[in-house]
């Protein structure tokens, strides 16, 4: 197999098992990566070949700048990991591709739903826990006091931000513990008055039933409506929009609900399906056996939280049970990927390993 030169978008500290994935990979191939970050301090440089600091992805010059760092480098597949960029690099996608550069990102149409979360929520809300989307302040307060009096609680999104960003719990109380201020690992609360005020200041907010159950995510593989490859690990500790402590786990109403998703959107590529198993708690699985508490996880019910449409944080946790659906998608790209790969993925993915992660320093000049 020839060399491969990919080329990561957004690459961080958090990228570090992206890149394992790929440098690792399974055919002993060589893979040279380039680390593109548009803050030198967060830059990756440890396993990475080439590394450039980029401007903005609102600069007009950023796709030139990238166009000139894949030619500089001979890169064959740029992997976007900003959610932020991935419409704009669907659009220039063509443009990329008469260079002889497969850029890893989803259709614009598929996009616009699966990277919007209020069109998202519009779609597939049967899934989903109740909300409501509103840059009123009555309306906010009718929700409010409407999960209050029914003893609900509520959480809060920015509309139109990527990820986890602007997420938060409505609390009254934790609110105003200032022992769980930056703790990290530990959700964002505020109160209802101070869920006024963002909205006030001109913020479109995601109202939304606070669901109480673990996190968990379905990492797929996907040709054109079609998935590939699959799964699903739960998450009992996050840091930084990452699993640091968790456990692969075959959920198929979670399965099911992201093989819908992905034939109904024409969905391409990585995508990571984020979900909570209902009901089931941490101090729950403490008080069972390994296999009962496995057993809870793979029949819990689901709700359905938003996608992530392209390679997430948390992707190199399958890479280490078995599957390594980033280097599968570089082989899909390349039109090198084949059903034995396929299988044997399916066939290694370790059902019930356990991870924990950890962060090393690095040290430069």
């Amino acid at each position: 197999m020839r060399d491969l030169t990919v080329l990561i978008t957004g690459c961080s500290k958090h990228s570090k098992e992206i890149v394992d994935c790929l440098v690792r990979n399974e055919d002993g191939r060589k893979v040279n990566i380039v680390a593109v970050n548009m803050d030198g301090n967060k830059l990756l440089r440890h396993g990475t070949t080439y590394q450039y600091i980029a401007p903005p992805i609102t600069d007009p010059g950023y796709i030139p700048f990238l166009k000139k760092v894949c030619k500089e480098t001979h890169t064959d597949i740029i992997i976007p990991y900003i959610t932020a960029e991935l419409e704009l690099m669907a659009g220039h996608k063509e443009e990329f591709g008469r260079m002889g550069v497969k850029v890893s990102v989803a259709s614009k149409e598929s996009l616009a739903i699966l990277n919007n979360k209020e069109k998202f929520g519009e779609k597939f809300g049967w899934y989903m826990p109740g909300q409501c989307v509103t840059d009123d302040v009555h309306t906010a307060k009718v929700v409010c006091e409407a999960h209050k009096n029914k003893k609900m609680k509520l959480c809060c999104k920015i509309s139109g931000k990527c990820g986890g960003t602007g997420f938060c719990i409505v609390d009254n109380e934790k609110a105003y513990d200032i022992t769980l201020f930056n703790r990290c690992g530990v959700n964002r609360y505020i109160s209802d008055q101070d869920l006024y005020k963002i909205i006030e200041n001109g913020n479109r907010v995601i109202l939304q039933e606070y669901v109480e159950g673990i996190d968990y995510s379905v990492c797929v593989l996907a040709d054109h409506g079609n998935v590939l490859a699959m799964a699903g690990y739960a998450g009992f500790d996050m840091e930084f929009g990452a699993v640091v402590n968790g456990q692969i786990i075959t959920n198929e109403k979670a399965f099911e609900i992201a093989r819908m998703i992905v034939k109904e959107l024409g969905v391409d590529g990585n995508a990571c399906f984020d979900f909570i198993l209902e009901g089931v708690t941490g101090e729950m699985l403490k008080s069972m056996t390994v296999e009962s508490g496995m057993r809870t996880m793979q029949t819990a019910p689901v709700k359905l939280l938003e996608c992530n449409p392209r390679i997430n944080a948390s992707i190199g946790f399958c890479w280490h049970a078995g599957m390594n659906l980033v280097y599968l998608r570089c082989k899909q790209l390349l039109g090198e990927l084949d059903t034995p790969d396929l299988i044997i993925s399916h066939r290694h993915l370790q059902e019930g390993l356990r991870m924990q992660k950890y962060y090393e320093s690095e040290y430069y000049i």
